[in-house]
C-alpha cells in the first residue's frame, strides 16, 4: 500500500513529497553495503509516500544511482511516474582510491556526467540535475549555461536555470 505524505513546491515546476529520501547510505560511507536490503528500503521509502529520491554520481562512484535505476525499473509505469528523482555531480573520484575528490564544473564534465548518470538510471531525463559543489575557480556563468544546455536538449527538467 503507498501512502501519502504532504506535498511541496520545489522550484517552478516540480512537487515533491515534504519528505525526501537522500539514498546515499545505501552504497557507502555507513559500513557495508548489502544490495539487495538496499533495494528493500528504496521500495520501503517508495511505499511511504515519498516521492523524492536523491542520489548522486559520486555516491559509491555510480553505484547509487545504478541501484536506484535498478529499483525504477521494478515500479509500475504509474508509480514511477509519482517520483522526482535528484542527481548530482561535480565531485570527481575517478582518480583516487579513497574519499579524495576533486571538484570540477567545467562544462564537459558536468555533461559528461550527466550522460553517465541518465545511462545508470536507466532513464531519459532527470527530474533534477544539481551541482554537488562548486568550484571557485569556475565561472559560474557556465556552469548555470551548461545546465540550461542540458534542459534544452531534454536531458534535464530543471527548468528554473533557463
Amino acid at each position: 500500500m503507498t501512502l501519502s505524505l504532504p506535498q511541496r513546491k520545489l522550484g517552478q515546476h516540480l512537487t515533491v513529497s515534504a519528505i525526501g529520501y537522500g539514498a546515499m547510505g545505501l552504497s557507502e560511507f555507513y559500513g557495508d553495503v548489502d544490495t539487495a536490503h538496499a533495494r528493500t528500503i528504496l521500495h520501503k521509502v517508495i511505499d511511504s509516500g515519498v516521492t523524492l529520491l536523491d542520489t548522486a554520481d559520486m555516491y559509491g562512484r555510480g553505484e547509487n544511482e545504478k541501484l536506484i535505476g535498478s529499483v525504477l525499473k521494478t515500479l509500475p509505469d504509474s508509480a514511477r511516474a509519482q517520483l522526482t528523482i535528484a542527481t548530482k555531480c561535480g565531485i570527481d573520484r575517478s582518480n583516487t582510491a579513497s574519499y579524495n575528490r576533486n571538484i570540477d564544473n567545467r562544462p564537459e564534465c558536468i555533461k559528461l556526467c550527466c550522460d553517465d548518470s541518465l545511462a545508470r538510471l536507466g532513464i531519459e531525463q532527470i527530474d533534477l540535475f544539481y551541482i554537488h559543489r562548486i568550484n571557485p575557480d569556475a565561472a559560474i556563468e557556465d556552469t548555470m549555461q551548461t545546465l540550461a544546455e542540458l534542459v534544452e536538449a531534454g536531458k534535464d527538467c530543471s527548468y528554473w536555470f533557463v
